[in-house]
């Protein structure tokens, strides 16, 4: 049985994630509107694709795989993060559906077929 990723764990990788991806860069940048979905975006999809995992997500030692315990492609990827902007933009229930559901998937982990595990134990 694979050990699935938890709320708060993931929670954690995203917030550094979103430091990198988001803070950092707008100290540099004022107007940061479409170049920090794209500086978003490329990381993501390289980060996930290359090694399963973002910065964030090394530090939590949490990686993403698909379902069947492959790597996650380049298409996977982006997928993914399309699909994370819907389970955003529905209110987020899409990422609270990690709550509920039995191999804590979020709806973008449902629609690109992966899944989060812990890799520290």
């Amino acid at each position: 049985m694979k050990n699935y990723a938890g709320f708060w764990r993931r929670f954690a990788a995203a917030f550094l994630d979103g430091l990198i991806v988001g803070g950092i860069p707008s100290i540099f940048f004022k107007d940061y509107g479409t170049l920090s979905f794209l500086i978003g975006l490329a990381y993501s999809v390289w980060m996930l694709s290359t090694y399963q995992a973002t910065v964030g997500m090394m530090v939590l030692k949490i990686k993403i795989t698909k379902e069947s315990g492959s790597k996650v492609t380049y298409k996977d990827a982006i997928l993914r993060y399309f699909a994370a902007i819907l389970s955003a933009v529905a209110l987020l229930v899409g990422y609270l559906w990690m709550i509920w559901d039995d191999k804590k998937q979020t709806w973008h982990d449902k629609l690109a077929q992966t899944v989060v595990i812990q890799v520290d134990k």
